[in-house]
Order: C-alpha cells, then sequence, then structure tokens
C-alpha cells in the first residue's frame, strides 16, 4: 500500500551545489513530497515538488512536516455593508422679532464762540552795527608796501627780460660765427678739392705722355 503523500515547510536553507546534491530551498518554502518507491521511513533525504515545479531531494533535517489543512488559505472574511443613519433635517426655530425702543428727538444747544485773541508778535531788537574804519595812518602804510612790493617786482622782470634779450643776442653771435666759420671751411675744402682735381689731371697728363714715348720705342724696337 503506498505511502501518503506529505507536505513540508523549509525551516533551514539549504543550497545544493548541484543538480546531483539535492534542490536548493529558503527557509519558509512549502514544499510537496513525491511518490517515490524506493523511500523508507529512515531516508535522510525527501523527494519534493515545488509550487512551481522543480523537483529534487532535499534532506529531511531543513525540513518540518506540515498538514495539508494548514496549508489551505483561510475563507475570507466578508463584512456586512455599513447602512448610514437617516439625515434628519434640523428644526428651524424663529426668534420673535425684536421692536426698537422710540428714540426721542435731541434738542441742539447753541454755545457763543470763544473771542480768540491774536498772539502778539514781538519784532527782534537788533543790535547796532559797528563798522571801524582803518586808521589813516595803517592804510597808508600798507599801500605804500604794497607799491614797494609792485615796483620791485616791476625791476625785477626788467633785469630778467634784459638778461634773456643778452643771452639770445650772444646765442646768435655765437651761431653766426659758426656759420661763417662753416663757410670758410666749404671754402678751402673747395680750393683744395680744385686743386687736387688739377693735380689728378696732371698725372694723367702725364701717364699719358709715358704710354705714347713706350709705344714709339716699341715700334722702333720691332722694325729694328
Amino acid at each position: 500500500m503506498p505511502k501518503p503523500k506529505r507536505s513540508f515547510k523549509v525551516i533551514d536553507p539549504y543550497e545544493a551545489g548541484s543538480p546531483d546534491e539535492g534542490m536548493s530551498c529558503r527557509a519558509g518554502e512549502l514544499i510537496d513530497e513525491i511518490s517515490n518507491s524506493d523511500a523508507a521511513d529512515g531516508d535522510e533525504f525527501v523527494l519534493c515538488r515545488k509550487p512551481d515545479g522543480t523537483e529534487g531531494y532535499v534532506p529531511y533535517d531543513v525540513l518540518t512536516e506540515v498538514s495539508t489543512k494548514s496549508q489551505m488559505p483561510p475563507p475570507p472574511v466578508v463584512k456586512a455593508p455599513v447602512i448610514p443613519p437617516p439625515v434628519v433635517a434640523p428644526k428651524v426655530v424663529t426668534a420673535p422679532p425684536v421692536i426698537p425702543p422710540p428714540v426721542q428727538p435731541v434738542q441742539p444747544v447753541f454755545q457763543a464762540p470763544k473771542q480768540i485773541s491774536a498772539p502778539v508778535v514781538q519784532a527782534p531788537v537788533q543790535a547796532p552795527v559797528l563798522v571801524k574804519e582803518p586808521p589813516k595812518q595803517q592804510y597808508n602804510s600798507v599801500v605804500t608796501a604794497e607799491a614797494d612790493s609792485f615796483k620791485d617786482l616791476f625791476e625785477k622782470h626788467e633785469q630778467y627780460f634784459q638778461q634773456v634779450s643778452e643771452k639770445r643776442d650772444e646765442s646768435f653771435r655765437k651761431l653766426a660765427d659758426a656759420i661763417a666759420h662753416a663757410q670758410k671751411e666749404i671754402q678751402n675744402c673747395r680750393e683744395r678739392n680744385g686743386k687736387i682735381r688739377g693735380q689728378i689731371r696732371e698725372l694723367d697728363d702725364l701717364i699719358d705722355q709715358e704710354r705714347k714715348r713706350w709705344k714709339e720705342r716699341l715700334e722702333i724696337e720691332k722694325q729694328e
């Protein structure tokens, strides 16, 4: 008689190095046993199948047997619909009308306006300004000192301009002397150049004469 199929829950994770070593499982995973004719009660491995269809041997030490009833999910709880209470319209309470008391007329009270006197403004008292006239002797001394200083300044300017004009005339004289000297040197250079040119012409004439003499001698020697 075949054994009934069992369901297990993985309590410890198991990692298989290869398919020959078994099937890897995670802790908390639910798997089902596959019927195996060669299985015995004391086997260390159990042939199981995962919900995704993967099959393989899993160590019995990492499994705990669970009942099939515990695997079934609990029936869904159906909550009764909540019926809201009926809405009662609020009662409208009307207040009695408020009658205001009668208004008595108020008689105006007329008062005579008070007379306001304008403030008296007093003009400020200005102190008399005393104008001091400079003493005549001091004024005359100041004018005389200014006249003397102006005269000295004018004389200094006259001396300065005279010195400048003398230096200018002296510079012009030196410049004229330099120009005259340069002209003399130029004239002397021209005269010397003329003499040199005359000497060069004389040398050219002597050279021509010597050439003619040498030609005549050569002709005479050839005839002999």
